[in-house]
């Protein structure tokens, strides 16, 4: 994976087999600052995680910081997240600690507020959550997808006055539509279907 804004990040992931076991896998990134030749980057890697660290998805700000999200496993774990800035990776924090999450998705708006959403099984059902990360912290999740079937399949964009909408797919009985909410003003809007249910 590769995110360049002023600098590029390379993410990266290393599996191991150790004594016959499940693989350890390590998530680690490689800050690459552009000078003279490409010989002279920097391709060092930095470990950020041990374990079954999988599916990174990445957001860079426009003064160089990045901010990255991946599924630690076993579920446990959650959602984890790094960020760069003034030189160096914060150490790894939970964006949610639930377990069942995959399919995250990140985006940052030209204020340097980062949204995150993701798909979480939540008993007989999947959802669609989210968290924006702001001041140094991850606001508490928030359920976007309320209302009866499974939300699978979250997607996400900001614009550039910040407002921010996701999209999913609903599954319910034999029918599939999408649906979407909208983040503006602070606030999350009720889910609204956007195909045909």
């Amino acid at each position: 994976y590769l995110v360049c804004i002023s600098s590029c990040v390379v993410f990266l992931r290393r599996t191991f087999q150790v004594n016959n076991r499940l693989p350890l896998v390590v998530l680690g990134a490689a800050l690459l600052l552009p000078t003279a030749t490409l010989a002279t980057w920097n391709w060092a890697p930095t470990p950020l995680f041990v374990g079954n660290g999988t599916a990174p998805q990445v957001a860079a700000e426009t003064n160089g910081a990045v901010t990255l999200i991946w599924l630690g496993l076993p579920g446990a774990a959650g959602l984890q997240s790094s960020r760069y800035s003034m030189g160096g990776w914060s150490v790894p924090v939970a964006v949610t600690s639930a377990s069942g999450v995959s399919q995250p998705q990140l985006v940052v708006d030209g204020n340097a507020i980062v949204t995150a959403v993701w798909q979480r099984e939540a008993g007989s059902d999947s959802v669609i959550e989210a968290s924006r990360y702001s001041n140094g912290a991850w606001s508490v999740p928030v359920l976007l997808s309320a209302g009866t079937g499974n939300a699978i399949n979250p997607q996400l964009a900001v614009n550039a006055s910040g407002s921010v909408m996701v999209l999913w797919q609903r599954l319910s009985g034999a029918n599939a539509y999408l649906q979407s909410s909208r983040y503006s003003n602070g606030l999350w809007s009720a889910p609204v279907a956007v195909s045909a249910t």
